[in-house]
């Protein structure tokens, strides 16, 4: 795309950069990556876990009147607009927050890439009434799911690297904000877009990518996550169609970069540089949750868990909880003491305490409504929790700033703790066999039917693999 648009001064156009990777780039070496094959599975099981939630409910119940559509809903049955499917399945995946995460963008990346690619896959499949001009050519193998999956990934985590850890800082939903370029740029791979196509579908994204962390602890959070890979999906179909943007709106001095993180081009074109030098997904991993609360809560619950395994530790034996984390997660965590399901998954006090009075936090535990329980319930009370500023606010999780929490007992003793990355991160990853453990509890299939899932990159026709496979 050199030389179709005007340089910002001397830098290039951060979108110059990213649609022709995207239209471009050879992901041969990036594509069978055992992660990316390991979080559409897991996106897919959080898809078929959160369907049936009552937001997803509430969503589809609004949405049912505007329109009929082919498109499916995974775990509910019926189809719908394809744009609604998008919203409605990623909706669910993110219902009970056991849906992955990334650190350069902080963002759930597959929760809305793949509810894009799922339903562009049913546009994908439709007969071609125009051949000339409809972008449509058949069934779909899950290798191109998995080429595109990695484009996407990868303007995710690039994108979170030229807005840096402060643009979630000051209260955006990066989910919501950032996870939309990957949404669109995974689509417009599978359509085989051109670059300067590409370069207008995340223009286009840019007027409608936006959510804010003040709303978590609410439905706003997942309708946030499904209005992203709607938006994605959008964004790709309208450019695929001739629909123009500013392709100078992500580094443009009154765009996205300077007026939601206060970047500048300079930090843009960084960003450029390390397109798959390495690819992300190589340099960053994928954080796969073990419990379905807030990732922010899982350095703690790390810890709690320690407390039972390692130190054997009865939880009526604690009488104190103090813990120190970094402002702007706690910010985040805004429910010490949780009256609802969703307040509760974004209360550090009442997961912590769940963790340490009985060793988990699943999705039966969250309809039991766990926050109630006595015993949480005590230590709840009884935790307190403290934040000082990040050392380094362009780090998430900064090892040389890890959290803390000291338990005090009934005799007297205390147990000092530390905890950098949490479970399930890429430098402590869930075991297999707890994978599949997850998948069970939120599928209610058997846990070794986890592994069929996993053989989704090696399918033929994807839109199929994944309708039989929810279709049981």
């Amino acid at each position: 795309m050199q030389g179709q648009h005007q340089l910002q001064g001397e830098f290039p156009l951060l979108i110059d950069g990213l649609s022709q990777f995207i239209a471009e780039a050879d992901t041969s070496a990036i594509r069978h990556h055992p992660l990316i094959r390991s979080a559409v599975a897991d996106g897919f099981a959080c898809i078929l876990g959160g369907a049936s939630a009552e937001v997803t409910t509430r969503i589809r119940a609004a949405l049912t009147p505007l329109g009929e559509g082919s498109a499916s809903l995974y775990g509910q049955g019926g189809t719908m607009p394809a744009p609604a499917a998008a919203m409605i399945n990623a909706v669910a995946g993110h219902a009970n927050d056991l849906d992955d995460w990334e650190e350069p963008a902080n963002t759930h990346p597959t929760v809305v890439i793949l509810p894009a690619v799922l339903a562009l896959l049913d546009v994908m499949a439709r007969p071609v009434n125009d051949p000339v001009n409809d972008p449509v050519n058949g069934p779909v193998s899950g290798e191109a799911v998995a080429d595109a999956y990695a484009i996407g990934f990868e303007v995710v985590a690039r994108i979170g690297d030229a807005l840096g850890i402060e643009h979630y800082a000051r209260g955006f939903h990066a989910t919501a904000t950032i996870a939309p370029y990957g949404a669109a740029a995974a689509c417009c791979r599978l359509m085989g877009l051109k670059p300067v196509e590409v370069a207008h579908a995340l223009g286009l994204v840019a007027s409608r990518a936006i959510g804010y962390t003040a709303q978590f602890g609410t439905d706003a959070k997942p309708f946030q996550a499904g209005s992203a890979a709607e938006a994605g999906l959008i964004a790709a179909t309208l450019a695929a169609h001739g629909v123009t943007a500013n392709p100078a709106i992500l580094d443009h001095d009154r765009g996205v970069a300077a007026l939601l993180a206060e970047r500048t081009p300079a930090d843009c074109t960084n960003a450029l540089s390390l397109l798959a030098s390495p690819w992300a997904m190589d340099q960053y991993g994928i954080v796969i949750k073990p419990w379905c609360s807030c990732g922010y809560t899982h350095r703690l619950m790390t810890m709690a868990r320690e407390v039972r395994e390692d130190h054997g530790i009865d939880s009526r034996r604690i009488t104190g909880i103090s813990a120190m984390m970094t402002d702007f997660h706690h910010a985040v965590l805004r429910f010490p003491r949780p009256s609802t399901r969703v307040e509760a998954l974004f209360s550090a006090e009442a997961c912590t305490a769940q963790m340490l009075a009985h060793g988990r936090l699943g999705l039966d535990d969250v309809d039991a409504g766990f926050w109630r329980d006595d015993e949480v319930t005590r230590l709840t009370h009884l935790m307190e929790v403290s934040s000082k500023p990040a050392i380094n606010p362009n780090i998430n999780y900064d090892p040389k700033q890890p959290e803390r929490m000291t338990i005090t007992l009934d005799d007297g003793n205390r147990i000092e703790l530390a905890c950098d990355f949490p479970l399930g991160s890429p430098s402590r990853p869930m075991p297999p066999a707890a994978h599949a453990k997850k998948f069970a509890t939120m599928t209610g299939y058997p846990a070794d039917r986890f592994h069929a899932l996993l053989k989704w990159p090696d399918c033929r026709d994807a839109k199929s693999f994944f309708a039989e496979f929810a279709g049981g």
